[in-house]
C-alpha cells in the first residue's frame, strides 16, 4: 500500500470555497429509495423501447460548422448485415440511459483518537492519507483524514470525490464545479432549452450518487416536463431516464400525451408498464424469466390499446385531455390501416 500526503492546506481552502457556491437543500429523486430498481431486466426494457430511435439525432455532429461528404460504399449482403450490426451497436452505446439511483450516505468512521496529536499543526491543517494502490475501486479505496485535534476518521463523501479526482482524474471534469451548475446560470440554460448539454454535462462532471447530479436532473426534467419539451430530448440518452424519473414520481401524463400526439402507441404502452411496475406495492422480483422479457417485446397491438387505454379511465385529473388524445391517435391509426388495406386491394394482394 503507498499512501500520498497532498498539500492539504490548499486542497481544505479550495475545496471549501468550491462547495460553499454551491450549497443547497438536498433534492432526492424519489421519496421512496429506489434500491437499484433502475438496473431491473424490465425497467431496462422499458427505458429502451419508449426511447424513439431518430439516425440523424443519433448520430449527429459534436463539431459545430464542420462539414463532412457522405461515403458511398459497395457491399455484398454479408457485409451489409456485418456493418448494420456495428451501427445497431453505436446505436445502443450512444443511448445508453445514465442511471439514476439513491443518495449516497454520508457515513464517516472515527477509526481512532490520539489526543496527543491535538494541535500538531500550528495552521490547524488537516492531513489526508490516500491509498494509490492499483486495481481497487473508487468506492472501496482507502482515504482517511487526521483532524487537528487528534481525531483520525475516514473521509467524506466530499472529500474523496475531491481527491480521487486530484490522483486518478477522470476526463472532462473539473475539481471545482463548473459555474453552469450555479443556480443563476442553470436557470439561465433552462430558459434557453439546452436540456441535452445541461445533462451530457452533469453526467461528467458528477456521479450519479451524487447530491448535485441529484439537483441537476431534477431541475432540469421537472422543467422539461412543465414546458412538454420531451422532443428536445428524445433520441438521446436521456430521455429513457426522464420517463423512468416521471414514472417513480407517478407523473407520467405529459409525457404520454407527448407519445399519443406522436401516434406512438407501443411507447406509451411501455411507459404505463414502467409507471405500474415501479408503483406496485407488491417486492419486484429480480429473477425475471427471460420468456416474460420476450413476451413484453412481442405485444400485440390490441393489448398494448388495452393497457394504455384502462391506465387514462383510472387518472381523475387530466382524463378529457388524455382520452382525446386517445381517440385522435386510434383514428389516426385506422385511417392508416384502412389506407393500406386499400393500397393491398389494389395490388390484389
Amino acid at each position: 500500500m503507498r499512501i500520498m500526503l497532498p498539500q492539504t492546506r490548499l486542497f481544505l481552502s479550495l475545496f471549501k470555497r468550491n462547495y460553499s457556491d454551491t450549497a443547497h437543500e438536498i433534492q432526492k429523486i424519489s421519496e421512496k429509495p429506489l434500491k437499484g430498481l433502475f438496473f431491473h431486466p424490465q425497467i431496462q426494457l422499458f427505458i429502451k423501447k419508449i426511447t424513439f430511435v431518430d439516425y440523424e439525432k443519433v448520430f449527429k455532429s459534436q463539431e459545430k460548422n464542420t462539414l463532412r461528404p457522405p461515403v458511398y460504399q459497395f457491399m455484398s449482403d454479408d457485409e451489409l448485415q456485418a456493418n448494420k450490426a456495428k451501427g445497431d451497436a453505436k446505436i445502443a452505446s450512444r443511448l445508453q440511459a445514465p442511471p439514476i439511483v439513491d443518495l449516497l450516505e454520508d457515513n464517516t468512521e472515527i477509526l481512532s483518537n490520539d489526543p496527543s496529536l491535538d494541535g500538531h499543526d500550528v495552521h490547524h491543517s488537516k492531513i489526508v492519507f490516500t491509498d494509490l494502490s492499483l486495481n481497487v475501486l473508487p468506492t472501496e479505496r482507502t482515504i482517511v483524514v487526521r483532524e487537528p485535534n487528534g481525531v483520525l476518521r475516514t473521509a467524506n463523501k466530499l472529500e474523496r470525490r475531491r481527491l480521487l479526482q486530484i490522483y486518478f482524474p477522470i476526463k472532462g471534469r473539473e475539481l471545482q464545479v463548473p459555474k453552469m451548475f450555479k443556480t443563476t446560470h442553470l436557470n439561465d440554460l433552462l430558459k434557453r432549452k439546452e436540456y441535452e448539454f445541461i445533462l451530457n454535462r452533469a453526467c461528467v462532471q458528477f456521479d450519479p450518487t451524487d447530491e448535485e447530479f441529484h439537483r441537476v436532473l431534477i431541475l432540469t426534467y421537472n422543467k422539461i416536463n412543465i414546458e412538454n419539451d420531451f422532443e428536445r430530448i428524445d433520441s438521446t440518452r436521456h430521455f429513457g431516464s426522464l420517463g423512468f424519473y416521471l414514472a417513480i414520481n407517478r407523473n407520467i401524463n405529459n409525457m404520454l400525451q407527448y407519445f399519443l400526439d406522436k401516434q406512438r402507441l407501443m411507447s406509451a404502452y411501455y411507459l404505463v408498464k414502467m409507471y405500474h411496475l415501479v408503483n406496485s406495492n407488491a417486492s419486484i422480483s429480480w429473477d425475471v424469466p427471460a420468456n416474460e422479457i420476450q413476451e413484453d417485446e412481442k405485444i400485440s397491438l390490441d393489448q398494448a390499446f388495452k393497457v394504455v387505454e384502462d391506465y387514462i379511465k383510472s387518472q381523475p385529473d387530466d382524463t378529457s385531455k388524455l382520452q382525446q388524445k386517445f381517440v385522435q391517435m386510434v383514428e389516426k391509426l385506422k385511417e392508416e390501416e384502412d389506407v393500406q388495406s386499400g393500397i393491398l386491394k389494389a395490388h390484389g394482394v
